[in-house]
């Protein structure tokens, strides 16, 4: 289920202009989801996948909370550190996806939420 909604988000953000340069980055305890570029600055994204039919009030969002965000950071430092050279900004976004599940063939995505600028939601 995370898988189909790492691809529905990357297919999101490719159609409103970024770039993906990479998926399931692994970096020193913890594991980037999507990193692209949207324009000159280098865009890490936490993916939250939900199915469709669970409390309402849930957006995927509600596990993204400090504690998770301060180890995104983290990860999105560790990650620049390895770069030759840094980009000129970056900044860390968080996608919610909501899939339904389908008869006996899968799951496909109903509603996808891009929340730029996602590490200012645990502050």
């Amino acid at each position: 289920m995370g898988r189909v909604g790492e691809r529905a988000a990357a297919r999101y953000l490719r159609r409103r202009g970024l770039r993906l340069i990479a998926r399931n980055v692994r970096v020193a305890r913890g594991e980037i989801d999507l990193i692209a570029m949207e324009g000159r600055t280098l865009v890490f994204v936490e993916v939250k996948t939900r199915t469709a039919g669970g409390r309402a009030e849930m957006t995927g969002l509600e596990k993204l909370g400090p504690a998770k965000l301060r180890a995104l950071r983290r990860s999105c430092g560790r990650y620049l550190k390895r770069l030759r050279e840094a980009p000129e900004g970056w900044r860390l976004d968080a996608v919610a996806v909501e899939l339904v599940k389908r008869r006996w063939w899968g799951y496909r995505p109903t509603e996808i939420r891009w929340y730029a600028g996602a590490a200012s939601l645990g502050e």
